[in-house]
């Protein structure tokens, strides 16, 4: 049987979270395992641990998890959680939109220069409009963020694990379509360098090199594992072991620094036969998750008897995720006896049942007499 713990191994990953050279660190996983309530409790307790460093946390959930998860309003401005700790959730809509905006002129001056794009193609594919490039633009858009050096760490609730491997395999794509375009311009560089002697790039140019210059710039720093953590989180469930999996195998790939393995909503071991079944199952996938991912930290985290929302509560489930020991408290529920309830119910029936059958009795003596003196007057007659 399993020993109920959170793993020894988590005052490392306190230590490694806390490096002084981290700058990002990302929550990632299949949608509904608590990627948001992990990143929003690291988040909270690496600022009250740490309160020289400016924090941000940040998410590009449509669905406004931080706001669900914190319990109060946040929205595409930074909001202050704590005084050290701001939360933010981005617009991707609002980014393409002012990306567009900003560098039309720039996507129009490539098309006339270019010989397989054409500007629609070329606007395409710099709004950013493919599902799941909009978690790109907004990891573009953190990258300005720490290099402007506003905030010291910003941690990250990516989307479901199958867009954060689809923004992967992103990055190398859009650097190569701008080699492709750079090298279908080479027709128009040599005109223009027949006319004035030498090449000078022009803005469109310049747009094109800091595009690469900024995918380079991202794709460094998520290489870099002193500056970039990834959590990985999961269930003990046989999607949470699958997608975990394939998550794992994308991150591998790609040359991203997997910090941590947080199975979360663990049930604790009480005396009840569902209780007890779910909780067997569960041993099966924690025992795989921990055997096929052994080289790294793992930390089990349990299953809350509350929702945890709100800061106070977010606060105690740090307090478990960073190493103090959960102590489930079970609280009987008080249920009225079943003859008592039975009864009741019974009685209620039987009165309610009782009035209508008092009042359909009324009618049809009413009607019956009704119809006698009727028929009395018209034999009458």
């Amino acid at each position: 049987m399993l020993e109920d713990r959170v793993d020894s191994r988590v005052d490392q990953s306190e230590q490694f979270l806390l490096k002084e050279s981290s700058k990002l660190i990302l929550f990632g996983g299949k949608g509904g395992v608590g990627k948001t309530t992990s990143a929003a409790a690291t988040a909270l307790h690496i600022a009250g641990a740490d309160p020289d460093r400016k924090i941000l946390i940040l998410s590009t959930d449509p669905a406004h998890s931080l706001s669900d998860s914190f319990d109060r309003r946040i929205g595409d401005e930074p909001t202050k959680i704590a005084p050290n700790l701001y939360a933010l959730e981005i617009d991707t809509k609002k980014l393409q939109k002012r990306f567009i905006w900003e560098h039309q002129v720039d996507i129009f001056d490539l098309a006339t220069r270019t010989m397989y794009f054409d500007k629609d193609v070329l606007l395409d594919f710099f709004s950013f409009s493919l599902p799941g490039m909009d978690e790109l633009i907004a990891l573009m858009e953190i990258i300005s963020l720490l290099n402007a050096g506003e905030y010291d760490i910003v941690i990250l609730d990516t989307a479901p694990a199958g867009h954060t491997i689809r923004l992967l395999s992103y990055i190398e794509m859009m650097l190569k379509q701008i080699d492709v375009m750079e090298m279908s311009q080479t027709k128009y560089r040599d005109v223009e360098e027949r006319r004035r002697t030498k090449y000078v790039k022009n803005e469109a140019d310049e747009f094109l090199d800091g595009m690469r210059k900024d995918l380079l710039g991202l794709k460094t720093i998520l290489r870099d594992p002193s500056a970039t953590v990834f959590v990985v989180v999961t269930i003990p469930e046989a999607m949470g072991v699958y997608e975990t999996g394939r998550l794992v195998t994308a991150l591998k790939s790609n040359k991203i620094n997997i910090g941590h393995i947080i199975i979360n909503g663990i049930r604790p071991r009480i005396e009840c036969d569902f209780c007890i079944s779910r909780r067997k199952k569960e041993d099966k996938y924690i025992r795989e998750i921990e055997n096929t991912f052994s080289g790294y930290d793992i930390t089990r985290m349990p299953l809350f008897t509350h929702e945890v929302r709100g800061v106070e509560n977010l606060r105690r489930f740090a307090d478990v995720l960073f190493g103090k020991r959960y102590e489930y408290e079970p609280r009987p529920v008080k249920l009225p006896e079943p003859r008592e309830a039975a009864g009741s119910n019974i009685r209620d029936l039987l009165k309610r049942d009782l009035q209508y059958l008092f009042g359909m009795a009324q009618y049809i003596v009413h009607r019956f007499i009704w119809q006698i003196r009727v028929q009395y007057i018209v034999h009458s007659f």
